[in-house]
């Protein structure tokens, strides 16, 4: 699917990018 929602978010205490997928409703890392 497109990527949208492209943001950043804390995970273990590490900064990581996310792509929110609209289509699937997945999140790609």
């Amino acid at each position: 699917g497109q990527m949208s929602n492209v943001g950043k978010t804390r995970k273990f205490g590490q900064e990581r990018i996310y792509m929110f997928d609209q289509r699937t409703g997945s999140v790609a890392h």
